[in-house]
């Protein structure tokens, strides 16, 4: 089997996987937010250890668990919106722990920690909130959006550079990255905006642009981040769960950094 349809075939197993999560529902959404979760928070310990450094794992997982359990416990209403103000509490600990620790080479980890929290698990605990956007939609028409054209940008953008690419876009973090393929990927993820808008309605034409466009650029940022931390660990991907793609956080780089401005977006819009 070629590696093309390796990845053709795991990458259509992972967007069925997806897909049928947010087709069903707020609770397999939830439980989609909360697996990406554990994976994403695996793989990025291993990146950090592969800096020859250790990330102490309790701490790694307990404050970034408890930001997605107060973020269920809110869309679930067992908790009042306002108690979301706890949220500052594991942000709190980060800076206690060289402190509980006694150990002064846990200063080192300060950065690693609030990164944690920041890039993975505010973000995957925001999918939660997004289906408050979606108005009599059936499902999380908004939440799909994001997947969708998230997904446009990146295949397109391949495309686009393997065909056309000639000026990088940072050589430095990501050498097969092109201006080119990144006006590919921009201009499909406009064209899925406008059939999205087509379909489901939910926004407007105008919208559902504006969407696309803050989608491919925070995108493109969240996509350079991760190969940051790829190459500081010296390593290519982030895992090698998904055969032809690499790991978790290889498939949502993208959406990560995209989803806290998305939802920030969202509410000034709608």
């Amino acid at each position: 089997m070629t590696t093309f349809t390796t990845r053709t075939i795991s990458g259509a197993v992972y967007a069925i996987l997806v897909i049928g999560a947010i087709l069903g529902g707020t609770i397999s959404t939830s439980f989609l937010s909360v697996i990406f979760l554990f994976l994403s928070l695996s793989e990025y310990r291993d990146l950090v250890r592969k800096d020859n450094s250790i990330l102490p794992e309790l701490p790694l997982y307990g404050l970034n668990v408890l930001i997605m359990v107060l973020a269920l416990m809110a869309v679930y209403g067992i908790i009042i919106y306002d108690y979301l103000l706890l949220l500052i509490i594991p942000i709190l600990i980060v800076f206690l722990i060289p402190v509980i620790s006694r150990q002064i080479n846990s200063l080192d980890h300060l950065g690693d920690y609030l990164i944690s929290i920041f890039y993975i698990s505010i973000p995957l605990s925001l999918i939660n909130f997004i289906d408050r956007f979606n108005g009599n939609a059936k499902f999380n028409v908004i939440l799909l959006g994001i997947f969708v054209i998230i997904w446009l940008n990146d295949t397109f953008a391949y495309f686009s550079g393997s065909l056309f690419g000639k000026h990088k876009l940072n050589k430095e973090i990501s050498p097969k990255k092109t201006w080119e393929g990144s006006l590919g990927g921009f201009v499909f993820s406009i064209g899925g905006a406008i059939v999205l808008e087509m379909l489901f309605g939910v926004m407007s034409l105008w919208q559902w642009i504006g969407f696309a466009i803050i989608l491919v650029i925070t995108g493109t940022f969240g996509d350079l981040f991760e190969s940051t931390l790829k190459r500081r660990a010296g390593v290519k991907e982030s895992g090698n769960l998904i055969p032809g793609h690499g790991g978790i956080l290889d498939r949502i780089d993208s959406i990560l950094l995209a989803i806290p401005v998305v939802f920030i977006y969202l509410i000034l819009v709608l």
